[in-house]
């Protein structure tokens, strides 16, 4: 729904609902925007997402939330697995030589860059591993390793590895980046807005990181600063062409990016609105 107008969004919303049996649930994305019409159904926020069930009256009590319950959009590519019992890699696994180089993440700046590159799209995370370990020096290396072990292992171990990759790598924006969404998946949002804004510190172009800080102050309750952050979000993507392709975003346009920020800039300000006979 993030890539829609907000007309488009509420006719597609009203369609899906209607289509439901009484009783039947409609599951959206993390990222999506809230429905506001509770007409004919209500709304439970769960921490995976929004639901919303089709009312078997259309009287019935509406249940709403407060916008900064939302939760993160823009987690990185790939399905994540939830975190489980399973045993840690061994320690060579998550040891990172001690080097920092000044080098943004860029595919095919380490040895067997494009075979790991493969391997991640195919979901062989194993073979993802055994391409990127040797080469844990390498920043691109590093960022590919993290998400094939976030994957694999989930989200707290690949954090613990994070927390090291950035030691060795503190230059490099895109794996503070990366540690700061696994630190939303864990529910850290304040250590992730730390992370984010040294993201920001590194490179204040990354229109997507501003985006992201947005979201997680908006769940610590800072309006007014997740505002900033989704107008700052905002004005980097409308000096790209619409069809720019945004660092961070896994294939995310400008464009894309742009409507998402208005309509978090939308509900930002409507939710300040005062009710009916409000003062």
């Amino acid at each position: 729904m993030i890539y829609f107008s907000l007309k488009t969004v509420e006719d597609v919303f009203r369609k899906l609902i209607v289509s439901l049996s009484e009783g039947g649930w409609l599951v959206t994305s993390a990222a999506d925007p809230l429905f506001e019409d509770h007409s004919h159904c209500e709304m439970i926020m769960t921490s995976a997402g929004v639901l919303y069930r089709k009312n078997s009256r259309a009287d019935r009590h509406s249940i709403s939330f407060p916008l900064e319950a939302w939760p993160a959009p823009w987690p990185f590519a790939g399905p994540v697995a939830p975190a489980q019992p399973l045993p840690a890699p061994p320690p060579s696994a998550v040891a990172f030589p001690i080097r920092a180089p000044r080098e943004s993440v860029k595919i095919g700046a380490f040895p067997a860059a494009s075979k790991a590159q493969e391997a991640f799209e195919r979901m062989d995370y194993e073979q993802v591993l055994q391409l990127t370990q040797p080469h844990l020096q390498e920043a691109p290396a590093c960022f590919l390793y993290l998400k094939a072990l976030a994957n694999l292992r989930g989200t707290a171990v690949a954090e613990q590895a994070a927390e090291k990759a950035v030691q060795v790598h503190p230059l490099v924006p895109e794996l503070h980046f990366l540690r700061a969404v696994l630190l939303m998946n864990m529910g850290r949002d304040r250590d992730a807005a730390v992370n984010l804004r040294r993201v920001l510190y590194l490179d204040r172009t990354l229109a997507v990181a501003h985006f992201t800080l947005g979201s997680v102050l908006l769940r610590l309750q800072d309006r007014e600063g997740a505002g900033r952050s989704y107008e700052n979000a905002l004005r980097l993507c409308r000096e790209l062409p619409v069809e720019a392709v945004l660092p961070l975003s896994d294939g995310e346009s400008a464009g894309q990016l742009r409507e998402a920020a208005q309509t978090q800039l939308f509900l930002l300000l409507k939710n300040d609105q005062p009710m009916e006979g409000e003062k």
